[in-house]
């Protein structure tokens, strides 16, 4: 088979809280459409027997489960499907069954993959991405399922979200999943690689920096290296809609944006984004990977706020309202994931990480990793102009500076940095 077949394409929900694709389940094919997760084990709906979408839907009590299951779609049990029973799985916030099935993606057939089929739920059906084994499923997960039929040399695949069209239009909503290889015309630069040790999976990376880009092309470090505000820290990968940062340094990063507004009662900042951002002093944020620089832009900081037209938030959130228990430092989600190119290479334990380089191609150009059980490495586009990273912290909210501290440039370096 050809590699090509291995892409997906997925794009981001109405409300931006995850990116969805379209998979086909059984014999015969029925279509849904699932979140993607990067751990978790796969789980479609399902309704009562006897009873009908509409009249499920009708009942008010299944209002929350009949807004995910909208979207992806019910699916239908075969009479011939080998099942167990299986209780709450509290983490996935489903009750339902195990089972192993059929599942298409593309035109590439994979059969006794292990799913779960869930009779009740509260979250959004989803493909999960993960190679840990789902303790009692009678089959194995995706990946490892790809690997033993051949598709895929090792338990890799590549994210790239954000999308170009012809005409040079940049589409922020959608992007492409990558099983088993890495496309060189979507990043910029070397992969880099991090070893995430023998107790964690892949999508750990260490984050030794954040710095504030502003209009003239300025940059200071927000990490204060005398206060709680920012240090060398352990970060995971995960799709979530939010940047997940220390709490000190998340106070300092706010205090960046003199209009947005933290309304009571809410969790979150808000600003509105009927003003242009040209307005705004700060134009984008730099994440140092251990030395490796992805830079934010502006517009990938805020997310448009559900049902208020005209508000947005602020897509930065402090890691003490995260809304699970981590050990992580930072928790790196859309915003970082749109300005990245990303691979997980479950086999080796390590995420490979560059720049995002957003380019139009009418067919994918992906190519094969893992040969011989090798680590994944590549080499996209040359980098450009990159800024060199400051030495100057900012640990004073903006508003009692005087002004903007003139000892930082900003210069050209060859060295593995993000193109302005």
């Amino acid at each position: 088979m050809q590699l090509r077949e291995l892409v997906q394409p997925i794009w981001l929900s109405d409300d931006g809280l995850r990116y969805y694709t379209n998979v086909l389940f059984g014999t015969p094919p029925q279509p849904l459409t699932l979140a993607l997760s990067l751990d978790g084990t796969t789980w479609a709906p399902t309704l009562p027997a006897g009873v009908s979408a509409g009249s499920y839907c009708a009942d008010a009590k299944n209002e929350v489960a009949c807004s995910y299951a909208t979207i992806s779609g019910f699916y239908t049990i075969p009479g011939s499907m080998s099942y167990s029973p299986r209780g709450d799985y509290e983490e996935l916030e489903i009750d339902g069954i195990q089972a192993t099935e059929h599942i298409q993606l593309g035109i590439s057939i994979l059969a006794n993959v292990g799913i779960a089929v869930a009779n009740s739920w509260t979250s959004a059906p989803q493909l999960s991405l993960s190679s840990l084994p789902t303790s009692g499923s009678p089959g194995q997960q995706l990946l490892p399922v790809l690997q033993q039929a051949a598709f895929i040399n090792t338990l890799t695949y590549s994210l790239a979200f954000t999308s170009v069209d012809k005409s040079g239009n940049v589409d922020y909503e959608s992007g492409e999943l990558s099983l088993g290889g890495i496309d060189r015309t979507q990043f910029s630069g070397e992969l880099s690689s991090f070893e995430s040790g023998k107790d964690t999976d892949a999508g750990v990376l260490p984050v030794s920096n954040i710095y504030w880009i502003d209009g003239k092309g300025r940059n200071v470090s927000v990490v204060d290296e005398d206060s709680d505000a920012g240090h060398l820290g352990v970060a995971y990968a995960s799709l979530t809609p939010y940047f997940w940062t220390p709490d000190a340094m998340f106070e300092i990063i706010v205090s960046l944006f003199a209009d947005v507004e933290k309304p009571k009662g809410s969790d979150v900042y808000e600003r509105n984004c009927t003003a242009s951002v040209e307005e705004l002093d700060i134009k984008s944020l730099q994440i140092s990977v251990d030395g490796t620089f992805i830079t934010v832009p502006i517009e990938l900081l805020f997310l448009p706020t559900t049902g208020e037209k005209g508000l947005c938030n602020l897509a930065i959130r402090p890691i003490s309202e995260y809304p699970t228990t981590t050990s992580a430092d930072y928790v790196l989600g859309f915003p970082f994931l749109r300005s990245a190119y990303t691979d997980f290479d479950h086999t080796h334990r390590r995420t490979h990480l560059a720049p995002r380089r957003v380019v139009f191609s009418s067919t994918s150009t992906l190519t094969p990793v893992g040969e011989r059980n090798s680590t994944v490495s590549g080499t996209g586009a040359s980098l450009r102009t990159t800024f060199k990273a400051a030495t100057t912290t900012l640990s004073t909210p903006l508003h009692q500076l005087s002004e903007t501290p003139s000892t930082i440039t900003a210069t050209a370096t060859s060295a593995s940095a993000t193109p302005t």
